[in-house]
């Protein structure tokens, strides 16, 4: 994006996989219906989530979405923050505003308290340890310049791609599954080798054509 955000660092108890455990919108019953993951390695972040089978998204904090940017620290502490989320990426239009949150860790769960909603967030089990990584894809013909069409952020064992090029759309992937996307927002654009960008990234071998690492501006 143009105008990124100056953030101070990321602190190490927000970075890592988190899983959405439950929410309540306008103060009602705790609940859920959606498997969504967040996953922030320094100041990137990748969300993605998607109803359940079998269950309707009762909001559209639950409804098939992935996105991912760049998260700012807007007022840091040493178990909580208040953070806003800048979209760079996203499989759904978007106002192009940040989204903000006072985030908290409470007895081990991660709380997020926004307008209108709480969020309740746990660490994953890991089984699979590695170097936590992001990686950004560029169409062949923009891989010196350009916008990012692509990114992958990988980290715990799975990792969520968030694309806007050719339609936008995002997937999660899991090192059990050998990196492949094993549940996708959208239509996953042919020639997009996730699972050979992340492969290879994670054993430090050559990209394939259109990805690089990404750093932190």
């Amino acid at each position: 994006m143009d105008d990124e955000p100056e953030t101070t660092p990321t602190p190490d108890w927000l970075c890592g996989a988190w899983v959405r455990n439950g929410r309540s919108i306008a103060n009602g019953p705790p609940s859920e219906c959606s498997d969504v993951v967040w996953l922030q390695v320094g100041p990137w972040f990748a969300d993605v989530r998607l109803p359940r089978p079998g269950r309707a998204a009762g909001h559209a904090f639950d409804e098939a979405h992935a996105f991912s940017g760049l998260l700012e620290v807007l007022t840091p502490g040493d178990d909580g923050a208040r953070v806003a989320w800048h979209h760079e990426l996203d499989s759904v239009e978007h106002s192009g505003d940040p989204d903000t949150a006072v985030v908290a860790v409470r007895e081990g769960m991660l709380v997020e308290s926004g307008q209108g909603y709480v969020e309740w967030w746990a660490r994953p089990d890991v089984t699979v340890d590695h170097s936590p990584l992001v990686l950004a894809w560029r169409p062949v013909p923009n891989v010196d310049g350009g916008p990012v069409g692509a990114r992958v952020v990988c980290t715990a064992g799975m990792a969520v791609a968030v694309w806007s090029w050719p339609t936008a759309g995002g997937a999660w992937c899991g090192a059990a599954t050998d990196w492949e996307p094993a549940r996708v927002v959208g239509v996953l654009p042919p020639g997009l080798d996730i699972a050979g960008a992340l492969s290879a990234g994670l054993t430090d071998v050559q990209l394939p054509a259109g990805w690089h690492q990404q750093e932190a501006p």
